[in-house]
């Protein structure tokens, strides 16, 4: 059954502390099945220089794909990662950062998606990620 934004955040949240810490929320699913999803800024995201940690985007990419599962295929708590490749393409401001993800391929093991990061709200583009989550066996 598939979840509603509300309830993947709240998932979410209560699984993982880090998720509840950093602010972590699902946004939305606009009408073309991309989900949406935001990490709210704080100073600890900071690297020298300024700008948004990889490990900052990188952490967002992943739970960003994580919530599109429970969106599109229910409840999956048990599905994992299996590979993340990222692509850090502008410097981001030390903002709030969002996430789109759009489905690439769905099969009956693994879900293949595409994660756009951008920060501040702008339409500027600061990283792309692909990422392929595991899905329990049934």
């Amino acid at each position: 059954m598939v979840m509603t934004v509300d309830a993947i955040t709240a998932l979410i949240q209560a699984g993982l502390p880090d998720a509840s810490e950093s602010g972590f929320i699902v946004l939305r699913v606009d009408e073309h099945g991309r989900l949406w999803c935001r990490m709210p800024f704080h100073p600890r995201q900071l690297r020298p220089g300024g700008t948004l940690s990889g490990p900052t985007m990188m952490a967002l990419a992943d739970a960003a794909m994580y919530a599109f599962v429970l969106h599109h295929v229910g409840a999956q708590e048990m599905s994992v990662t299996q590979s993340l490749n990222i692509h850090f393409l502008h410097r981001p401001e030390p903002a709030d950062l969002d996430a789109c993800v759009e489905l690439l391929k769905a099969g009956r093991r693994s879900i293949t998606m595409d994660v756009r990061l951008y920060s501040g709200g702008d339409a500027k583009l600061v990283a792309q990620a692909t990422g392929v989550y595991a899905l329990p066996a049934s």
